[in-house]
């Protein structure tokens, strides 16, 4: 602001000088550039003596060792930003910030800051003002690849939204302290039970999956819906703003930008209730997607999919998740599961994260199978009442494999266990039963019945063949 104050009769006359040799003029902050498709820069050129003349008259001077040619030939860069074609940023930028997000998912954010400092200093010199905050960092440089490639280029999108998980900070507001994270977001699990059900129970949403009883206009159908989706969001504050997203994209976006991810890859999905291509079919047809056999499988079925665990889908998802990460070591693993009993399960969430925290959760299990020779582990799954409520619980059983920090260890839940954490904030409960260093506990690690979200509970009288399996 300072600058372009100081700087506003600079570039009134520079400007008028660029147009007179027919160029192209920019400043930002101290940093002038000139562009054309013809050649003025020579040496002792009417344009050079001109800016210098006009330059020295507004009380500044031009550093010559700054000072550079830049052909088409060649890469163009201008503060920064690579403007050959078009404006891009440069490949190593986007390199060093999934690195930095890769070290930090996988080994915790101390050893993710540990290559950080090393780089960051390389790239800066000495530094005035101690140790750069890794997460500022990455976050301000998130903020400068949206200016640069748009807030839907895709591989910011994908950057962004883990940079979410770790931290809850969205791109371009102010970062929360890491420990207050989890109390700025609320862990609401019914929430997201009741939000969803009304895709089962409800005048307009439901019907967005469900055939009509009856014809439909189009443009009252989709007015009900907004209202109920409106209505929803105020009564359930808490719903998990990733699957806010994705029902707002199905139902209600014109160009629509929601996923189901298979594997780790995602399948993107761009179809939806608003997108143009639907809306003309519908008016023409005024059949329900549902009932016509491409729009189902196009548009329907993969939404119902990445909102519901239905009867029989368990055991797909938890197989593709065990595929994934075991690959063609799978065959050393003894895996225990009834597939029968996993088929029963029906039950409401973001399938895509319940998948991705499988993912994690199967993926620790190698490290440590790997590591200390347990190479056992079994899936169940119950429906279970106590005084607390009816909950459908999916129990992962890593055999034979014991804690090696304290239960009581402050620094005990950390790196894939605060992902696991993260990924299914909003959706459901969290705990580990295990054998630790100082005996045997029950971490409760997300929980909606009470306020901490880390608590610890010794455990006694129980037996020892569920121990030796914890």
């Amino acid at each position: 602001m300072l600058s372009n104050i100081i700087c506003e009769k600079l570039d009134i006359r520079l400007n008028a000088a660029a147009k007179r040799f027919n160029l192209k003029y920019s400043r930002y902050a101290d940093d002038i550039t000139f562009s054309s498709m013809h050649n003025v820069y020579q040496k002792d050129s009417e344009f050079l003596k001109e800016i210098n003349r006009i330059i020295t008259q507004q009380n500044f001077h031009i550093q010559e060792n700054k000072t550079r040619l830049q052909k088409s030939d060649y890469r163009q860069e201008v503060t920064g930003v690579v403007v050959n074609e078009k404006i891009n940023i440069q490949k190593r930028y986007i390199k060093q910030l999934r690195q930095w997000l890769y070290e930090w998912e996988r080994k915790g954010k101390d050893k993710a800051n540990e290559l950080f400092q090393g780089q960051y200093i390389t790239d800066k010199g000495n530094l005035k003002k101690g140790q750069p905050d890794m997460a500022n960092v990455i976050h301000g440089k998130l903020c400068y690849l949206k200016m640069i490639k748009g807030a839907e280029n895709p591989a910011f999108e994908k950057l962004v939204e883990r940079y979410y998980k770790l931290t809850g900070r969205k791109c371009g507001t102010q970062i929360p302290e890491e420990s207050k994270i989890t109390n700025k977001r609320v862990h609401r699990p019914t929430e997201t039970n009741s939000f969803l059900s009304l895709f089962h129970n409800s005048k307009g949403l439901k019907f967005l999956t469900h055939p009509f009883s009856e014809k439909q206009n189009y443009e009252d159908f989709i007015k009900l819906c907004k209202k109920e989706f409106k209505e929803a969001k105020n009564k359930y504050p808490h719903l998990p703003e990733a699957l806010s997203k994705r029902i707002e994209h199905f139902a209600f976006k014109k160009s629509q930008k929601w996923f189901i991810r298979k594997g780790t890859k995602r399948n993107n999905i761009k179809k939806g209730w608003s997108h143009p291509s639907f809306i003309e079919w519908f008016k023409k047809s005024n059949i329900h997607p549902a009932l016509d056999s491409e729009w189902n499988q196009k548009m329907i079925i993969p939404f119902k999919e990445s909102i519901e665990v239905r009867a029989g889908t368990l055991v797909t998802i938890v197989d593709s998740a065990i595929d994934d990460v075991f690959k063609e070591s799978k065959s050393n693993y003894d895996i225990r599961k009834d597939d029968k009993e996993l088929d029963t399960a029906e039950f409401y969430t973001d399938v895509d994260q319940f998948r991705n925290a499988l993912f994690i959760v199967f993926t620790t299990i190698k490290q440590m199978a790997e590591k200390n020779l347990c190479f056992d582990f079994s899936i169940d799954y119950q429906n279970e009442q106590n005084e607390n409520g009816k909950f459908k619980k999916v129990i992962i059983t890593h055999i034979q494999s014991e804690a090696t920090k304290k239960a009581k260890d402050p620094n005990f839940i950390k790196g894939d266990l605060i992902n696991i954490r993260t990924a299914l904030w909003g959706l459901c409960n969290y705990e580990i039963i295990a054998k630790f260093p100082d005996g045997y506990y029950k971490k409760v690690i997300l929980t909606d019945v009470k306020e901490e979200i880390v608590k610890t509970f010794p455990i006694e009288n129980i037996q020892t063949s569920f121990l030796q399996k914890s």
